[in-house]
């Protein structure tokens, strides 16, 4: 048992200053993927996200904005590759400035703007990009038909959301002890 959690040690070790040389390459260099994605469900059907980063997996950013801060994921429009992709964040930017869906802070990066407006800026810099332009919006969708339905569906669908999120706390508490060695019992009046 000792020999295998030092082995479990060692790889957890290596994967972590893999990721911190990964962090570190991407800070050093001016590469990445600027995207554009949207969340019709959260924002409404003309509403855009448009921003960069420069991980070696663009999609692990745009799974990460969508995990708690909203309640639908987003889809993802475009992906584009540049050598200079603050640059062409910048670019993006600016041309569509008058539309920001929050004017007084920058770091915001929503934007009121159509599609192909974001394409035809793109195509005016030189790049070209394959675009999606009709967002699934699977979750919200799914969930606008739950609602259409009748209230025995809701409850069947919703009593199996339960019973995968109580799965989920039983699966994080048992992580929880494994790795402390000890239990946390909730009670309650």
């Amino acid at each position: 048992m000792q020999a295998r959690f030092a082995e479990l040690e060692k790889a957890l070790a290596e994967a972590e200053a893999k990721t911190t040389r990964a962090q570190s390459m991407a800070q050093q260099t001016r590469a990445g993927h600027c995207y554009v994605i949207s969340n019709e469900g959260s924002f409404g059907s003309d509403v855009l996200k448009i921003g960069m980063t420069r991980r070696l997996e663009p999609l692990d950013r745009v799974r990460e904005l969508g995990d708690a801060s909203v309640p639908f994921e987003f889809d993802v429009h475009a992906l584009i590759y540049s050598e200079d992709a603050p640059s062409l964040e910048r670019i993006l930017h600016r041309e569509f400035n008058a539309q920001r869906v929050n004017m007084v802070n920058p770091r915001k990066e929503f934007f009121r703007v159509g599609l192909a407006a974001v394409k035809k800026k793109l195509k005016e810099t030189g790049l070209e990009a394959d675009f999606t332009m009709t967002a699934a919006a699977r979750e919200f969708r799914e969930t606008q038909a739950l609602l259409a339905g009748s209230f025995e569906q809701r409850k069947v669908v919703l009593d199996a959301v339960l019973a995968a999120e109580a799965h989920i706390d039983d699966d994080e508490a048992a992580t929880q002890h494994h790795e402390t060695g000890s239990s946390t019992t909730l009670s309650g009046n």
